[in-house]
């Protein structure tokens, strides 16, 4: 929904592919941001990795407007040692599939989803809300993006099912 977002969601996942890449063999590399101790060091490579990718879309923007004002919503995962490091920005989501159950694991980044936490409407009404697509997060190239991080023990038949907010819904 912002402007020029195919654009940026491209920087955006070239950015966060080349900060896993370089930091896949090298846990003591200078990261751009400091280590956030309660997190494992892989949660810690993801949350820089979109950390980076951020400023990477705002540095990007200064000199091409075709990314001024661009952002796009994120879900990714990282596995590594039998656990997984999960992340999202924006109504992007990721669903764990175990024991034939499907449970969603991220929250939403969006007004609606605000809504139904604070008890204001209930989850079948989020479902038709005319602000239901407006996010409240985006990796748009603002300093002080909030990153959600959680991390799990992967087990034998699990499945991660990562989503684009264009595909949730179904």
């Amino acid at each position: 929904g912002h402007a020029g977002g195919e654009l940026a969601s491209v920087t955006i996942a070239e950015a966060v592919t080349k900060f896993i890449r370089e930091t896949a063999s090298d846990s003591e590399k200078t990261w751009p941001a400091g280590l956030d101790a309660r997190l494992s060091v892989l949660a810690n490579r993801l949350q820089v990795a979109i950390r980076a990718a951020n400023r990477t879309l705002a540095t990007k923007a200064q000199t091409d407007a075709a990314l001024e004002g661009s952002g796009a919503t994120l879900a990714a995962a990282l596995y590594g040692d039998e656990r997984i490091a999960i992340s999202n920005v924006g109504d992007c989501r990721v669903y764990l599939l175990r024991g034939g159950r499907l449970q969603q694991i991220t929250q939403d980044h969006s007004v609606v989803a605000e809504q139904v936490a604070q008890g204001l409407i209930d989850s079948e009404a989020a479902r038709t809300h005319p602000l239901r697509h407006i996010v409240t997060r985006a990796v748009s190239g603002q300093a002080g993006m909030a990153v959600d991080v959680l991390e799990l023990d992967i087990k034998t038949g699990d499945r991660l099912v990562i989503c684009s907010d264009g595909i949730h819904g179904v």
